[in-house]
């Protein structure tokens, strides 16, 4: 290889590994940010449920964090879905 193409080659690596990092700061930017707005939306479980869901998608790359996410927000789902229930019981009574 000559010095040219070496020094193409080392010039798009790091101009990859910086769109990386880029990317990567930014999916956490926005994972944070996700998981601090979810205490202010506490008592909106419609929001709640939507963070936890763009929270997960953040974890696309990480299976297991991710997996975790869903079964957090599969279990809130639940907990929502039986009080409505059970306010439109009382409703009906």
């Amino acid at each position: 290889m000559s010095d040219n193409t070496c020094y193409l080659v080392i010039v798009i690596t790091t101009e990859c590994a910086c769109v990386q990092v880029r990317d990567l700061v930014f999916n956490l930017h926005m994972i944070l940010s996700d998981t601090i707005k979810m205490k202010e939306f506490q008592e909106d479980p419609e929001m709640l449920i939507d963070l936890m869901y763009r929270i997960a998608k953040g974890y696309q790359n990480s299976p297991d964090l991710r997996l975790t996410w869903l079964q957090s927000m599969a279990a809130k789902h639940s907990e929502v879905c039986h009080s409505v229930s059970f306010i439109n019981f009382v409703n009906l009574c």
